[in-house]
């Protein structure tokens, strides 16, 4: 495994130091080969955590011949790999928000956004009602998945805006920190507990004792 992760390690430290574009698949090979072939191996030898099936005794043993398999098929992706052209490094582009129409669009959408996330408030009976109905029959809101995708939309968009704000010095880091905190969209989860009713047990274990 330590061969492994020889072979496949140097590709991963271009693409982590930029000597390869970012999308070039020869570096995204390297990370997730590494991981693949030498860090998880290794995790699951000091975790001792392994597949729930009937099994070997021992699958330490079984993760040295996969490693010579992993080993010969990367010396022959290492051989055939200088064929592969590596992608160019491009001159980098920088995209800049137009924000004469972003401070005019945003809140507008937002807006939208917030309308809709109240029409699904109501339809569901109110905030609580909605939140059970999520909870407990999420197939009541079959068909709505593209109004969720605008309703919900709202925070993402506000957050946009406000950091902007931020950046052009509207705001301050401290405002800037509470109100997208204040814009987030908290998902509660209830989970329903397994502990019996212990004032119920105490009733009937007076009772038998009586």
């Amino acid at each position: 495994m330590s061969l492994c992760g020889i072979l496949i390690a140097g590709d991963a430290i271009d693409w982590f130091r930029s000597r390869l574009d970012l999308y070039d698949p020869i570096g995204i090979i390297g990370v997730l080969g590494f991981h693949f072939f030498f860090l998880a191996p290794m995790l699951h030898v000091k975790w001792d955590f392994w597949m729930n099936i009937s099994a070997p005794s021992d699958w330490r043993e079984w993760l040295g011949y996969m490693a010579m398999l992993n080993a010969t098929g990367l010396v022959l992706y290492r051989i055939f790999r200088r064929d592969l052209p590596s992608s160019p490094r491009r001159a980098k582009i920088s995209w800049q928000i137009d924000e004469g129409r972003f401070y005019l669009l945003v809140p507008v959408f937002a807006m939208i956004s917030g309308v809709l996330q109240a029409w699904v408030y109501l339809k569901a009976g109110g905030i609580t009602a909605y939140m059970e109905t999520v909870q407990d029959n999420p197939q009541a809101f079959k068909g709505m998945g593209w109004i969720f995708m605008i309703s919900e939309s709202a925070p993402i968009l506000m957050a946009f805006f406000l950091i902007m704000c931020f950046r052009r010095g509207k705001l301050r880091l401290l405002h800037l920190a509470i109100a997208l905190i204040a814009t987030a969209s908290p998902r509660v989860r209830r989970r329903r507990s397994a502990i019996p009713d212990t004032s119920l047990l105490t009733e009937t274990t007076c009772g038998a004792r009586g």
